[in-house]
């Protein structure tokens, strides 16, 4: 990976290229990663799948047929 950004770095010696450490499998990066996978995939806001969840089981009375 760093020959690839060395490289990069010359062939646009204009741009500013730096590393970082790796990031590593952490809750917050899966929920970023599964942010823009909705925003793409048209996906309907989470805060809004959360909240029509939340409405949904506040009426105990909606699903009273079923046994």
């Amino acid at each position: 990976m760093q020959q690839q950004a060395e490289g990069w770095q010359l062939a646009y010696p204009d741009a500013e290229v730096v590393s970082a450490d790796v990031i590593g499998p952490t809750v917050e990066l899966a929920e970023l990663v599964m942010e823009r996978y909705e925003e793409v995939a048209g996906v309907p806001e989470r805060a809004q799948l959360e909240e029509e969840a939340a409405h949904a089981h506040s009426h105990p009375d909606i699903h009273a047929d079923v046994r």
